[in-house]
């Protein structure tokens, strides 16, 4: 059985195992399924199952860096219990020496008694700070989300969205789930294709072709939008 990691303001929450298809008693849709084997999920937005064989990961590229976990303050709790109901489990977080904040949602529902997203479905937000401005660096000084700005992934309503690993100081490696691996350029707020030449190009300096995804809006407006649609041509 898969292990399901919730990981939230403050660091490691809790370890349960993940709800399976099975569990959740109804059946997915997908890609190249039968309509008449596929019955809809919760909406909105639908449930994606997450994938039985994950993509292999190119091993490790470029320097290590270590991450600085948001502190229990980083947000207040009214603001925490908004954002997981909004945007499902967290994890937050920014890299050792960088100025830049990163926080992500993998739009599940953390109170659904089986698999459900959440309104706003999966998203990664960031802010950067000043680096003279020690209040932005510090993990356990309050932060406002509505300074975040908010990225959606290629297909925000196809849930969970899965972190995988981060190359370098701002390659972040998702599944996004059906779409497959994906990662996100946290400089350029660009989505890319998960496979080892685009990363390889990436740490490189040399941008391979985009992947298709929702615009970026602020954190204030993404805390009342509901999850936006997939455009054409993102999934590949």
């Amino acid at each position: 059985m898969a292990i399901g990691v919730l990981i939230g303001v403050g660091g490691l929450r809790t370890i349960a195992p993940a709800a399976s298809v099975a569990d959740a008693g109804t059946t997915m849709c997908t890609r190249g399924m039968p309509a008449k084997k596929c019955q809809a999920l919760l909406t909105p937005p639908p449930v994606s199952a997450v994938p039985k064989s994950m993509p292999v990961l190119p091993p490790s590229l470029g320097p290590n860096y270590s991450t600085i976990e948001c502190g229990t303050d980083f947000f207040s709790a009214t603001q925490y219990a908004q954002l997981t109901q909004q945007f499902g489990q967290l994890i937050c977080f920014r890299v050792s020496g960088f100025d830049q904040w990163i926080v992500f949602g993998n739009g599940m529902s953390p109170t659904a008694a089986t698999l459900a997203g959440t309104p706003g479905g999966a998203m990664i937000a960031t802010e950067t700070c000043i680096p003279s401005d020690g209040a932005c660096l510090d993990a356990n000084t309050p932060h406002d989300f509505a300074s975040f700005n908010v990225s959606y992934p290629p297909n925000p309503q196809a849930v969970p969205l899965i972190y995988q690993a981060l190359f370098g100081d701002h390659l972040l490696a998702f599944v996004d789930s059906p779409c497959g691996a994906v990662v996100f350029d946290t400089r350029t707020l660009r989505w890319y294709s998960g496979g080892e030449v685009d990363i390889t190009k990436l740490l490189k300096g040399v941008a391979p072709a985009t992947v298709p995804a929702p615009p970026s809006i602020a954190g204030s407006a993404a805390l009342a939008a509901n999850a936006p649609t997939m455009i054409a041509g993102s999934c590949r």
